[in-house]
């Protein structure tokens, strides 16, 4: 499986509202869905998925963060 992003860019945003642009396309969205650091001009990569593989893959990234913590690795 290849994991492929949808390249956008942030075109506006202020503490609460974003825009960003995708393929020619301007989307408004909570700015809090953004990287805190991510600033105007700047691209980003967007990864769709659905529900039940957005819970999983949260799961696995627990675990990963906990072993690491546990092991000092």
């Amino acid at each position: 499986m290849t994991i492929k992003g949808l390249e956008a860019k942030v075109i506006a945003k202020n503490s609460k509202i974003a825009e960003i642009e995708i393929e020619g396309q301007k989307i408004t969205l909570p700015s809090e869905y953004l990287p805190a650091s991510v600033e105007i001009g700047e691209s980003l990569n967007l990864y769709l998925t659905n529900s039940q593989e957005g819970i999983l893959q949260e799961k696995k990234l627990a675990k990963a963060i906990l072993e690491e913590i546990l092991n000092g690795q």
